[in-house]
């Protein structure tokens, strides 16, 4: 036999239901922008007349063999510095791998009164592992200021860049800096550096690296 609902089941259906639409209107009065957002979803989307091109928006240019040419005017280097007077700090450009063609580029800060050992910092450049240089200009202001304010022997790695050199080159160059810092073999870092106060670090991509190798 069918069971047809009670008075009192459609009343309370039909208060649930109000409530239910009541909430719906309350919210989108609340956040008008969802309100907006489903009527624009409504609407036919149409392809953009002018999309990005990614290559022209990080400023370089893919080559079929599968490198890529990085415009340089985009990416301005500088020298190292052995001079005080136009610098926070000296610095200086060491061969890492050859093989590779990997470096370091040291940062000594200048002035009196700095200890006779100095902290170790190692750092590795953003870029998302395809831009920029330890010899960049942002970069290398940055380490020059760092070891300036902190007091620290700093030592930029320039590592291998994709998409020439896959990961994890850029993480092997690391990783490699530390095992030659721990030997060494520079003069900077023989007779400045603390061996028992040593930090890695990095910027943007390049904090990949620390943070994989602590892992």
């Amino acid at each position: 036999m069918t069971q047809h609902p009670t008075k009192t089941t459609i009343i309370a259906f039909t208060i649930s239901l109000f409530v239910f639409l009541l909430s719906i209107q309350f919210f989108l009065h609340q956040n008008p922008k969802m309100a907006s957002s489903s009527a624009l979803n409504q609407t036919p989307i149409h392809p953009d007349p002018d999309p990005i091109d990614p290559y022209q928006r990080a400023h370089i240019i893919p080559n079929p063999n599968g490198t890529i040419t990085r415009l340089h005017e985009f990416f301005p280097t500088v020298p190292p510095s052995l001079s005080n007077s136009s610098s926070l700090s000296l610095s200086k450009d060491v061969p890492l791998n050859p093989e590779k063609h990997s470096w370091v580029r040291i940062f000594l800060p200048s002035g009196s009164g700095r200890p006779a050992k100095l902290p170790i910092l190692i750092f590795a450049h953003g870029g998302g592992f395809v831009l920029y240089s330890a010899a960049s200009r942002v970069f290398h202001e940055f380490c020059s200021n760092a070891a300036s304010r902190l007091g620290a022997l700093v030592i930029s790695v320039e590592y291998r860049l994709a998409p020439e050199h896959r990961l994890p080159a850029a993480y092997d160059d690391v990783l490699e800096a530390l095992s030659w810092v721990k030997q060494g073999k520079d003069e900077w870092v023989k007779e400045r550096g603390n061996f028992s106060n040593c930090v890695l670090t990095g910027q943007s991509a390049g904090a990949n690296g620390p943070v994989s190798l602590g892992s």
